[in-house]
């Protein structure tokens, strides 16, 4: 069963063309000229296996333990189960302590090998900090803030410099976010700026995200609309995005 995605011109609306097609194991998805990847499952559900029909360097495969925790994540020629190579982006291994805390993990990212070990005192990561309610303040590479609520607030970054402040409705659904991040090769700020409406309908599922973008002080303004549809499988409908055209990555 599947269904597809038409390009139909109207007026400044920007409309992708996609197909999604459900196999015994999984499905495939293809995006002409901008992606074209399968996915296939455990028994449980679990993601086991997608293939990067554009670049097979991206394809990538996961092991995972009785507890549902991964334990190995493999890409490019050994995903595919062929002899090791550095030629792909990542192959890492996982492992947990008796409370499902990640103990350790080991990780080849091309030709770099880097590793770490953790271990943990009432429920809390050792080095990090915490308020007293438990939330994480302070990790190797990012800061928290949160509200009385509880709920995230503020995420800063180190490596790259950045600033994610969030803000929430009443029911602590995200509805705006304004990132701010410095880039090192231009030397300069840019900040994006994205608002989240939902559908009270569908449960609060996210209908349209508008992002707008400004860099330095320069008259650049970018406001994509992104329109969410949801549907069982088999049905058919159009997404559309407003505004500049975005071009879509292969992650």
């Amino acid at each position: 069963m599947s269904h597809e995605f038409r390009r139909t011109p109207h007026n400044n609306h920007h409309q992708g063309v996609f197909l999604v097609l459900r196999h015994r194991n999984g499905y495939s998805l293809a995006i002409p000229g901008v992606m074209t990847k399968t996915y296939d499952y455990h028994a449980d559900g679990q993601l086991r296996f997608s293939s990067n029909a554009m670049d097979h360097r991206f394809d990538r495969s996961y092991d995972f333990d009785h507890e549902g925790r991964m334990t190995q994540a493999l890409s490019g020629a050994e995903a595919r189960g062929e002899p090791a190579t550095n030629d792909r982006p990542y192959n890492q291994a996982f492992s947990y302590d008796g409370f499902s805390h990640l103990s350790s993990r080991n990780s080849n990212v091309w030709s770099d090998f880097y590793s770490t070990a953790d271990s943990y005192a009432n429920n809390r990561r050792t080095g990090w900090s915490y308020d007293q309610a438990g939330n994480l303040l302070e990790s190797a590479d990012a800061t928290y803030t949160y509200d009385t609520a509880g709920s995230i607030t503020t995420v800063a970054t180190a490596e790259p410099q950045s600033t994610t402040t969030r803000n929430l409705d009443g029911q602590g659904q995200q509805i705006k976010t304004v990132t701010t991040t410095y880039n090192e090769t231009s030397q300069s700020w840019t900040t994006t700026t994205n608002y989240y409406v939902r559908s009270t309908v569908l449960g609060g599922r996210l209908r349209t995200k508008d992002s707008k973008h400004s860099l330095n002080s320069c008259n650049m303004n970018v406001s994509p609309m992104l329109g969410f549809y949801h549907m069982p499988v088999g049905t058919r409908a159009s997404p559309k995005q407003n505004g500049a055209a975005r071009k879509l990555k292969s992650t």
